[in-house]
């Protein structure tokens, strides 16, 4: 921090220190100390996505606003970081599970069974927005499209029990209106 003050003294131009820090609360709590990093970093990116996928035992959202709001009250604003610090990244992809029991059980809490779906990065249970807006949103290919209130996240089911979670313009704008509301 004193680096970069000099150094805008020197030069003139204003440097920021900011860093990336995790949405999940246990990793957040373990490795940050929030209140003390707080008096030095100017901007804390805080990285609230990847919270469900393929590597859990039940389908859930990829960016889940509950389980955000969460860690924002609780582990973040509650240990002294000022809502003008964060700066909230959004997952502009979504991530898809096989649900298991696919005739009986099509939502969020639904056991699954690892993932599918590659999109254009190659990565298994990955796709791009763009990618899935043009391919099933925008053609109407998919079984359902729903939005879960309770995440602030789309569900949309596929054929073969291909369940995803994703962000469209709707759930863009909750979540920045909770954002913008801290």
């Amino acid at each position: 921090r004193e680096v970069f003050a000099q150094a805008t003294t020197q030069s003139g131009k204003e440097y920021l220190l900011t860093m990336a820090v995790p949405v999940n609360p246990e990793k957040l709590d373990s490795g940050f100390n929030m209140s003390e990093l707080a008096k030095y970093v100017d901007w804390f990116h805080l990285m609230s996505y990847d919270i469900h996928g393929s590597w859990d035992e039940v389908a859930g959202s990829n960016t889940d606003l509950e389980y955000i709001s969460s860690t924002v009250e609780n582990n973040i604003l509650g240990k002294g970081v000022s809502g003008e610090q964060l700066v909230f990244g959004m997952a502009s992809y979504g991530r898809s599970m096989v649900l298991t029991e696919p005739s009986t059980c099509t939502t969020a809490g639904c056991p699954i069974s690892g993932s599918t779906m590659a999109g254009c990065s190659g990565e298994s249970g990955f796709s791009p927005y763009f990618e899935l807006k043009e391919t099933y949103i925008d053609t109407g290919k998919y079984q359902s499209l729903l939005l879960n209130d309770k995440s602030a996240s789309m569900e949309m089911i596929l054929d073969g029990g291909i369940f995803i979670s994703l962000d469209i313009d709707q759930t863009f704008l909750l979540k920045r209106d909770y954002y913008l509301s801290k």
